[in-house]
């Protein structure tokens, strides 16, 4: 695996994180988020889960 793939999947498991504090934060505060589906924009409660981080986790690189 090359450099540019390891950062890219580093940079990958960050974002994924970031996604589940920012549903988190919406999840508490009863808000809905903008999800583009369907070709448009749709404001509905966050669906991530942990599940969902701790996979793009698991594709992360061994340092």
């Amino acid at each position: 695996m090359s450099k540019g793939e390891d950062y890219a999947r580093l940079g990958y498991a960050a974002l994924c994180r970031a996604a589940l504090a920012v549903a988190e934060k919406a999840r508490k505060e009863n808000r809905k988020l903008p999800i583009w589906k369907y070709g448009k924009v749709v404001y509905d409660f966050p669906t991530i889960t942990p599940q969902h981080v701790a996979a793009a986790d698991a594709d992360k690189p061994r340092r």
